[in-house]
């Protein structure tokens, strides 16, 4: 059986985060902190725009996603090679297309072992 990545569930699901970020940015922007102090707009303007930038960008690489599964799927569908995934494992959407590309090869046991290519970032 053929698997796509382009359904509904899976954008979604891909999309989690830029959906969270755009919560996030709708949130802040309902809040009246303009009464607290003069000028509060600006920091409002910031706090908002953060997430919301965050999220259009997360959106925006939705036409490169597809391409990226194809990638990955045709370089471990003969041999698992966990090498192709190290780029994918050290951004939160990058780890969501590896356990989508791992279900879709039957290999999802091998996240645990992926995951240790994750590079924690401080800021």
């Amino acid at each position: 059986m053929e698997r796509r990545i382009k359904t509904f569930p899976r954008f979604m699901y891909l999309n989690a985060y830029a959906f969270l970020l755009l919560i996030i940015a709708l949130a802040c922007a309902f809040i009246p902190i303009y009464s607290l102090f003069s000028g509060a707009w600006v920091l409002q303007i910031l706090v908002v725009g953060v997430p919301f930038i965050g999220a259009v960008k997360i959106f925006a690489s939705w036409q490169y996603k597809p391409r990226k599964y194809n990638m990955l799927m045709l370089r471990n569908a003969q041999h698992f090679r966990p090498d192709t995934f190290t780029d994918f494992m050290q951004a939160p959407c990058g780890r969501l297309l590896v356990k989508i590309v791992l279900k879709d090869l039957g290999q999802e046991h091998q996240y645990k072992e992926l995951y240790k290519l994750h590079k924690k970032q401080f800021l």
